[in-house]
């Protein structure tokens, strides 16, 4: 027998990112991800179904903690007993626009030739634990769909609303720009590193990128830590890395 698990619905268009160029898309076939969840009686196995995703000439990206493959439109895994959040990217075909040299939204270039892949993301929560312990889930995306883990500098939505626990949780966010090794870091024009902290469980903050002079990197590391907290003083901590270009 299966029950049904968390299903989240999120359609996004990604933005293309290449330094100071960028990628926007045109209107085209829509792409949108459905994922649903069920675990099988063993109480271990998740079977994962996309096959409501909409598109043409999908394909199919799975990331369940290890980083992304392509794989099938139903998959099945063993995630042993706990909470994982999973990741699903489709791919389908639209048409893009190229720009140079400005910001997201301002004049176009060039119509590319044919039709290039368009990314849409959802997320979904495997849960076989049923535990007492809180556990923190993170979601982040930008104001147009876009899931990352790349983004451009802009206002971000920061989620941690899926966040599991037996009782009302209070929340402690914290993100900061970080090195390739974790540590904090201050922006260019700063002598210490900034610190954006929260008690919503779901808000929005603005993250700078780099820019186009020289010395400067090609993208922004960083840290997003979230910490939530049940009534009997029992936490849970989930750490992951963004990239913003």
């Amino acid at each position: 027998m299966r029950r049904l698990g968390l299903v989240f619905v999120v359609a996004a268009v990604m933005v293309g990112l290449n330094g100071c160029d960028f990628v926007e898309t045109e209107p085209g076939p829509a792409v949108a991800a459905v994922l649903r969840v069920s675990i099988l009686s063993d109480g271990r196995t998740a079977v994962l179904d996309a096959r409501g995703s909409v598109g043409e000439e999908l394909r199919f990206f799975w990331d369940l903690g290890a980083g992304m493959f392509e794989g099938d439109p139903v998959i099945q895994h063993n995630f042993g007993i706990g909470v994982f959040p999973v990741r699903l990217m489709v791919a389908g075909r639209g048409r893009t626009i190229q720009g140079n040299g400005g910001e997201p939204g301002g004049p176009p270039g060039t119509v590319s030739g044919g039709t290039d892949l368009i990314e849409a993301w959802t997320y979904g929560v495997v849960d076989t634990a049923g535990k007492n312990t809180p556990t923190a889930i993170i979601f982040v995306h930008d104001i147009g769909g876009n899931h990352g883990p790349a983004f451009w500098a802009s206002t971000l939505v920061f989620n941690g609303s899926q966040s599991r626990g037996t009782s009302v949780l209070t929340y402690r966010w914290e993100i900061v720009r970080v090195d390739s090794a974790g540590n904090p870091i201050p922006y260019r024009w700063a002598s210490q590193p900034e610190y954006i902290v929260s008690d919503k469980d779901i808000f929005k903050a603005y993250l700078p990128g780099p820019t186009c002079e020289d010395g400067e990197p090609y993208s922004y590391r960083y840290r997003v830590t979230l910490s939530v907290r049940d009534a009997n003083w029992q936490e849970g901590t989930t750490i992951v890395y963004i990239e913003v270009k």
